[in-house]
């Protein structure tokens, strides 16, 4: 394996450019054979293979070979891994394929043994690395044209949905109005890297969850959900490569790449001997029938657990949640909150098709 950024790094990857240069590539070909994961055809046909110290891929193809200067630029040798560059020059064929990163339950203000709002910033870089790293190695296969991010309710906590709200929230952001301005804080730069970094337009479409509300007595619209999205919206406004949609009822359907995607927080759906499935198929079901326009995917939040499932033909995605040590989840559920994300890939004719869930710990 060249391990670049590593001392002689740079070289040795230069090494392997003039040995296909010189056609010496049969030698070490046999060479980097033995225990590796990718196979004879993947690795050598059309160009050399670099892998990184992060273990992330990128094929030289023989007619862009590249002098010993790209070499160092395009792998970043400096920081040892490969800056995260998902737009690909080339001609070979690739999939058209739109990234999606479902983001939920942040709750911004909630405080636990281990939960509070700057962990809630380090989790929010752990999945921002992560996506970007993954984006980094599908782009070798597939030709992104934008990234949805759905925004799926309860990024913000609230200070007075239960009796004893008051005295689980994070100090330097009690109520809502400070939770929303410490979540932008977090949250801002996060989707402003994301798409800085990938050179991708990105799409936020935002419902609103349970803990925004400002109380049970005022009008749904009054959420502290929907003033971060308006927030957001307000932020991004001249930036012509964000986009912020903001959706008043308690679910939408979003189109992408041809398909309907129903977002919904998940509050109104109840649990039954502790799991949410059979509620949630129930309702899928239902909406199959009742909704004004068809869905591929059903994404949900609200459960504070992270699962897939495939229920007459809709993909079901329920999202997890930054929170740790959660009561909610530990009396609820029987167990802790799941501190996974999902990020999946949705195709004009085939629907959802990868899928990876981020750990955010």
């Amino acid at each position: 394996m060249i391990r670049v950024g590593t001392p002689g790094g740079e070289q040795a990857a230069t090494k392997v450019v003039q040995s296909f240069r010189n056609g010496r590539a049969k030698r070490y070909r046999k060479k980097r054979m033995n225990g590796n994961p990718f196979t004879y055809r993947e690795r050598y046909k059309g160009g050399v293979l670099i892998i990184s110290d992060d273990a992330i891929i990128r094929r030289l193809h023989d007619k862009d070979r590249p002098t010993q200067q790209q070499v160092a630029t395009e792998f970043n040798v400096s920081r040892g891994k490969v800056a995260h560059a998902v737009r690909r020059n080339g001609k070979h064929k690739r999939r058209p394929e739109t990234p999606i990163l479902l983001l939920s339950d942040l709750h911004s203000g909630k405080t636990t043994e281990t939960f509070n709002i700057d962990v809630l910033g380090q989790r929010m870089e752990t999945l921002k690395e992560g996506v970007l790293s993954i984006l980094n190695i599908l782009a070798l296969s597939y030709n992104f044209e934008k990234i949805v991010i759905p925004l799926l309710g309860d990024l913000i906590d609230g200070d007075a949905i239960y009796k004893t709200h008051a005295h689980h929230t994070d100090r330097i952001a009690p109520a809502g109005r400070q939770q929303v301005k410490a979540l932008a804080c977090i949250l801002l730069p996060v989707i402003a890297d994301i798409q800085r970094e990938t050179g991708l337009d990105i799409e936020i479409d935002g419902v609103r969850g349970n803990h925004g509300r400002v109380t049970k007595f005022t009008h749904e619209s009054n959420n502290f959900d929907l003033m971060f999205y308006d927030l957001l919206q307000a932020e991004f406004r001249n930036n012509k490569n964000i986009d912020v949609n903001i959706s008043e009822g308690f679910c939408d359907i979003i189109d992408v790449q041809g398909h309907g995607l129903l977002l919904y927080h998940g509050a109104g759906i109840r649990m039954f001997q502790s799991i949410p499935w059979y509620g949630i198929t129930q309702r899928v079901m239902r909406w199959k029938q009742s909704m004004k326009r068809d869905f591929i995917a059903t994404l949900l939040g609200h459960f504070h657990t992270c699962g897939n499932m495939r229920w007459i033909g809709t993909d079901i995605f329920m999202n997890g949640t930054p929170v740790t040590d959660d009561d909610f989840a530990m009396e609820n559920l029987g167990m802790d909150g799941d501190n996974r994300f999902w990020l999946f890939g949705c195709h004009p004719e085939r629907g959802i098709t990868w899928r990876f869930p981020i750990d955010l710990t």
